[in-house]
């Protein structure tokens, strides 16, 4: 069993204690949150730091019953994903996943993206998430992946925002996880980008699908 971008191991170390005669592998490109991840972990539970493209680039085919991906998606190459994802798998393995649409959030990533142009001299690097803009867009690289979709089921929730300290709730949330590497937030651009966020926070949701 593969968990691709399994971060701090929260559905790794499930999955592992539930299956505890199959190895299970969690992948993720931070080694600190695997370090998190490998404390008072099962032993049938193995830790690799990679980028998870690469990592279904070097493994075998047929090489593994299921894989699952929780939120993660959609910072690599999903469409790509999907092809090694169904390369890597048994004939009739399992993928299983939820990842977020393209516009959940969107006021807080816009609100980043605009700081980052404001103030490049804080810019550390940029990334660009390539989450699926549509349920369309989803199925359709499941079928080019040549996978059958079980269940699909959909889920748009309204982020309420507090009312003081959003940019401590943000980090505290995890939702900024990251972010913090790319751009350096203390001082005025915090300013900017809570007052972005605000001037929208009736528009913050979540907008995601799950899918076998």
């Amino acid at each position: 069993i593969i968990d691709l971008g399994s971060g701090t191991g929260y559905a790794a170390r499930l999955l592992a204690n539930l299956n505890p005669n199959a190895e299970v592998i969690a992948v993720d490109i931070s080694s600190e949150m695997l370090e998190i991840a490998a404390k008072g972990a099962p032993p049938n539970l193995v830790c690799i730091v990679d980028d998870m493209l690469a990592f279904l680039g070097n493994r075998k085919t047929s090489s593994a019953d299921m894989i699952v991906s929780t939120w993660a998606l959609g910072y690599s190459d999903f469409p790509r994903l999907f092809q090694r994802c169904g390369r890597v798998l048994v004939n009739k393995g399992t993928l299983g996943f939820i990842v977020n649409y393209g516009d959940t959030l969107n006021p807080i990533f816009s609100a980043f993206s605009e700081c980052m142009l404001r103030f490049p001299e804080r810019v550390k690097f940029a990334a660009w998430p390539r989450f699926p803009k549509s349920r369309h867009a989803l199925e359709k690289a499941l079928i080019r992946a040549e996978f059958q979709t079980d269940f699909v089921q959909e889920g748009k929730t309204k982020i309420n925002l507090p009312a003081s300290g959003l940019m401590e709730w943000l980090r505290d949330t995890g939702i900024l996880s990251g972010f913090d590497k790319m751009l350096d937030l203390d001082g005025s651009p915090a300013r900017l980008m809570e007052e972005l966020i605000r001037s929208r926070s009736d528009d913050v949701f979540h907008h995601y699908a799950m899918a076998v």
